[in-house]
C-alpha cells in the first residue's frame, strides 16, 4: 500500500511538472527592459521597452506614466500624469512592443524626482501581466 501511494504521488508530481510550464508559457513572453535611466541635473530621463512575444495571447499593451517628487526622507507625491499609451494588435505569432521615453524636469533643489510607469499586457479585456517600473531618483 505504501509503495502504491508513493508511486501515485510521484506520478502526480511529474504530471504537474509537465503541465505547469505549458500553461504558463503564454505569459512568460511578456517582459520589459529599462533602456535609459539617468539624471541630468534635476531632470529624470527614463526609457522603457515593453513587449509581448509572438507565443503569447496578448492583444494590447498599455503604459500609464507619472512623475513624482519627495523631500529628502519624505513621501512621494504625484506631480504630473501623462496620457495613457495604448497599442492594440492581432495575435499573429509576431512580437509586439512599445517603447516609452519620458523626461521630467525637476524645478526645486530640495526635492527628489522620479518617473514611474505601469506596464500592462491584455488579452481583450483580461489583464495578463502588470509591472510597475520606477526610474532612478534625481
Amino acid at each position: 500500500m505504501r509503495r502504491r501511494l508513493t508511486l501515485a504521488s510521484t506520478f502526480i508530481a511529474i504530471l504537474v511538472a509537465l503541465i505547469l510550464p505549458a500553461s504558463t508559457l503564454a505569459y512568460s513572453g511578456i517582459n520589459y527592459s529599462k533602456e535609459d535611466n539617468y539624471c541630468a541635473g534635476l531632470n529624470v530621463h527614463f526609457t522603457v521597452k515593453f513587449w509581448a512575444a509572438g507565443n503569447t495571447t496578448a492583444t494590447k499593451l498599455t503604459v500609464d506614466s507619472w512623475a513624482q517628487r519627495a523631500p529628502s526622507g519624505g513621501a512621494w507625491k504625484t506631480v504630473k500624469t501623462w496620457t495613457r499609451h495604448t497599442y492594440s494588435f492581432a495575435i499573429n505569432g509576431h512580437s509586439h512592443w512599445v517603447t516609452g521615453t519620458l523626461v521630467y524636469k525637476g524645478k526645486v533643489n530640495y526635492y527628489w524626482y522620479r518617473i514611474q510607469m505601469r506596464l500592462q499586457a491584455w488579452h481583450n479585456s483580461t489583464r495578463l501581466k502588470q509591472y510597475t517600473v520606477t526610474s532612478i531618483h534625481c
